[in-house]
């Protein structure tokens, strides 16, 4: 793998803005900023929830958790991704030094079976 020096939040701005010209749609719940401080407004088990949901017009649909390369995951995503892998849904961990795996999936419109083989090597 590649290491690219690149913030979690420039990374997830490229890679969407790829996934746009594959005609994905994709869905972020940013943070807001409270009287406390900054926090994301989810309800019921929503924290950790992964960072957006990538949706094709042809089927695919993809729960992304966005890292820098040396990001980690919290309890809280860890405990959504298995969750998410549990139930069968596509999620992903995605970091800058997996560009080419990641486009690879973008320029997919339905998840296959490359897909997920792809996934598992990230």
């Amino acid at each position: 793998m590649t290491r690219i020096k690149i913030s979690e939040a420039d990374f997830q701005d490229a890679v969407v803005e790829v996934a746009h010209l594959y005609r994905w749609h994709v869905s972020h719940f940013g943070r807001a900023r409270t009287k406390d401080g900054w926090s994301t407004p989810v309800r019921y088990d929503g924290k950790g929830f992964p960072d957006c949901v990538f949706v094709h017009p042809d089927g695919g649909v993809l729960f992304v958790e966005f890292k820098a390369e040396r990001g980690r995951l919290s309890k809280d995503q860890a405990a959504w991704g298995a969750w998410l892998d549990d139930a069968g849904a596509d999620y992903c961990l995605w970091r800058p030094g997996n560009a080419d795996i990641i486009m690879g999936i973008l320029s997919h419109s339905k998840v296959t079976k490359w897909n997920l083989q792809q996934k598992a090597k990230i």
